[in-house]
């Protein structure tokens, strides 16, 4: 986890997690659909790492408020199995 200053003054939260490759899809979702309404729900940024061959995880990174960031890890917005 690191915080960096925001061109508006805020702090901005950047969260790294490493997620399987199969928690990668859910968290995506069917053309993009689940980590947009993320985005659009929460107000961060929101993305998981290109797939790399013979590697099994993914890093997930989400950026934003404090507030945001929380926001996300509730079960309500990234359910993993």
């Amino acid at each position: 986890q690191s915080r960096s200053p925001s061109p508006a003054g805020h702090d901005v939260l950047t969260l790294r997690a490493l997620v399987s490759t199969k928690d990668a899809g859910v968290i995506i979702g069917k053309a993009g659909k689940n980590v947009a309404d993320l985005r659009d729900q929460t107000g961060v940024k929101a993305g998981v790492s290109k797939v790399i061959p013979g590697i099994h995880e993914r890093v997930l990174t989400v950026s934003g408020s404090v507030e945001a960031v929380a926001k996300v890890r509730h079960p309500k917005y990234i359910k993993l199995g």
